[in-house]
C-alpha cells in the first residue's frame, strides 16, 4: 500500500513539474511576442498599391512603425450595392459649369430641378440665340411684360 502512494505521489510531482514546464514555455512565448510588438511605435493599415505599398511599408519601418495592408476593393464592394446609382440628368439640387464652345468662359449655374431639365432650357436658349429668332433686347422686352 505504501507503495502505491509513493507512486500516486511521484505521479503527481511529475505532472506539477510538467504543468510548471508547460507554463514557462508559454510565459516566454508570451515575452517574445511582447518584445517583436514593443519594437514599434505604433501600426498602420493601408490600402494595398502594388509597388507603393512595399516602398511605404519600409520607410515606416525604418522609422519603428509596423504596416499591414488591406485590399483596396473586396468582394463586398464588388457584390453589395444597396442603392440605384442616380443618373446625372435625374438628380437635383447641385451646382453645375456649362463651358462655351467658341470661347474658353464658362456658365457656372445651381438648380433645384433635374438637371436634365435645366440642361434642355440651356440649349434651347442657345439654339434660339443661333437661329437669330430671338435678340437680347427682345427678350428682355418680353420678360419684362410677361413678369408685370
Amino acid at each position: 500500500m505504501l507503495s502505491v502512494t509513493i507512486i500516486f505521489t511521484f505521479l503527481i510531482i511529475i505532472i506539477i513539474i510538467k504543468q510548471d514546464i508547460v507554463e514557462k514555455s508559454l510565459k516566454d512565448e508570451a515575452k517574445k511576442v511582447k518584445n517583436t510588438r514593443g519594437n514599434h511605435k505604433g501600426m498602420v493599415v493601408v490600402p494595398y498599391v502594388k509597388g507603393l505599398s512595399e516602398a511605404f511599408a519600409r520607410i515606416l519601418k525604418s522609422h519603428g512603425i509596423a504596416t499591414a495592408n488591406r485590399p483596396h476593393r473586396t468582394l463586398r464592394n464588388f457584390v453589395v450595392h444597396p442603392k440605384d446609382k442616380v443618373r446625372d440628368e435625374e438628380k437635383t439640387e447641385l451646382i453645375y459649369r456649362v463651358p462655351c464652345k467658341n470661347c474658353s468662359s464658362s456658365y457656372v449655374g445651381e438648380t433645384g430641378r433635374k438637371f436634365g431639365l435645366r440642361i434642355k432650357e440651356h440649349k434651347k436658349k442657345v439654339d434660339s440665340f443661333t437661329t437669330g429668332t430671338q435678340t437680347r433686347a427682345s427678350m428682355a422686352r418680353e420678360s419684362s411684360v410677361t413678369h408685370k
